[in-house]
């Protein structure tokens, strides 16, 4: 969806700089990666414009993570975190859709459809970040 700045925020820098979209993106994938096997999701998709290579200052990273329900809470307490160091350390907001593995087997998880067009149409175009973490 991405980012409007307020006056405030443009005069303090509080933008990303180029190259931060990608760095932001590296840093959820790493710590995710790197989480243990207890707080691991089963997977996350990096997609949109910081997938295809072209985000632009106003851009987001928009995220995707499945995960186990039996380990919600330290799964989600280590997306949270991930997802707060790229946004701090890179001034990039990151979009992040989290959804339990059985949940989304069902497919009874409500999103808006056009947002499930936009997930297929991203999939579709094999985004940069793909992992499957289990």
């Amino acid at each position: 969806m991405g980012k409007i700045f307020s006056p405030s925020e443009l005069e303090r820098g509080l933008v990303p700089r180029e190259g931060n979209h990608m760095i932001a993106a590296e840093i959820i994938v790493g710590k995710l990666d790197d989480a243990s096997a207890v707080t691991r999701p089963i997977a996350i998709q990096i997609y949109g414009s910081v997938a295809e290579g072209c985000p632009t200052i106003g851009s987001d990273v928009d995220l995707l993570v499945i995960y186990d329900e039996a380990r919600q809470e330290p799964t989600l307490g280590i997306v949270m975190n991930a997802v707060d160091c790229a946004e701090k350390t890179t001034q990039v907001p990151v979009e992040a859709s989290v959804v339990g593995y059985n949940q989304a087997l069902r497919g009874d998880f409500r999103f808006d459809p056009f947002y499930l067009r936009h997930l297929h149409h991203a999939e579709k175009r094999d985004p940069i970040y793909l992992s499957d973490l289990q």
